[in-house]
């Protein structure tokens, strides 16, 4: 998909490219860990994974995200 995007003086960029990324990630003692879940071209589709994934969600400390990248 494409996005609208600006640079620095408000001025749109054309063909901006968006993905969203499902990560799974974890804090314990001070040690942090991740996990590449999948990609997804749409918000849509990383949330419907994200609430699958949630399983991965053992304890307090870790969490599932959908997060967007832009290029």
């Amino acid at each position: 998909p494409v996005a609208r995007r600006y640079d620095l003086r408000c001025r749109f960029i054309p063909g901006a490219l968006v993905m969203w990324v499902l990560l799974w990630l974890q804090l314990v003692s001070g040690q942090f860990d991740h996990f590449h879940v999948g990609s997804y071209s749409s918000e849509e589709a990383c949330k419907a994974s994200k609430a699958q994934a949630k399983v991965l969600v053992t304890n307090s400390n870790s969490k599932v995200v959908c997060i967007k990248i832009e290029r």
